[in-house]
């Protein structure tokens, strides 16, 4: 499983799930640790609609006109395995600080040295000294801006040029989920469970007691 999984049951290991409304389609569940508002979470669905909230962000889902149906894992199906990509399709409105993707500087290293290495293959006079002094000018010219965001990156790529190698029609995405989206994604899956754990409970009929002669 995932490094995001691993954290996510770590945070969660002492929570436990409360119904405060529970209306058709209509819900509120929180799910928490006892006596704290520390990793808590509040899950609300109404018509068409699924909300998140906690401290991982707030994201707003829309699909089904009963979301937990959308969001329901299949019997079998093995906790925590998510298709993280489908649900950011159906996400309505999204954290304004943690949104569903964000911007991955591994993702731009990979797609930058393979567009390096598919350019260079074919084409003469590029000895692999000279290739190595190239991805040392990209590592200090264009990563080495990384950290100030994907605006500023792209920009020092395409103003780049070194010994006739330009980034020319260079196009991709360095979007990845982001953590706390995927977080979050987790925690909408065990409430369901918690929740159509606790009904079950509930609407089990209580056993009676036979006396027998």
């Amino acid at each position: 499983m995932s490094e995001v999984f691993d954290h996510y049951v770590k945070d969660v290991r002492h929570h436990e799930i409360t119904i405060l409304r529970d209306d058709g389609v209509y819900r509120h569940v929180r799910f928490g640790k006892p006596g704290t508002n520390n990793m808590r979470i509040e899950v609300i669905t109404w018509p068409g609609h699924l909300c998140y909230a906690g401290d991982m962000g707030t994201y707003v889902f829309t699909r089904l006109e009963d979301m937990f149906e959308f969001f329901r894992r299949s019997q079998g199906y093995p906790v925590g395995a998510i298709d993280f990509r489908y649900w950011a399709e159906k996400v309505d409105a999204q954290d304004c600080v943690n949104p569903v993707t964000e911007f991955s500087h591994e993702l731009f290293r990979e797609h930058v040295m393979n567009y390096i290495n598919d350019g260079v293959e074919y084409e003469t006079g590029w000895t692999p000294e000279k290739v190595n002094a190239l991805k040392d000018v990209v590592e200090s010219d264009v990563f080495g801006w990384l950290d100030d965001g994907e605006h500023a990156s792209f920009c020092r790529l395409r103003d780049f040029e070194y010994e006739g190698f330009e980034f020319t029609d260079i196009e991709f995405n360095a979007h990845k989920m982001c953590f706390h989206f995927e977080w979050a994604c987790y925690a909408i899956q065990q409430v369901i469970d918690e929740y159509d754990k606790l009904k079950d409970v509930l609407t089990s009929p209580v056993p009676t007691n036979t006396i027998h002669d």
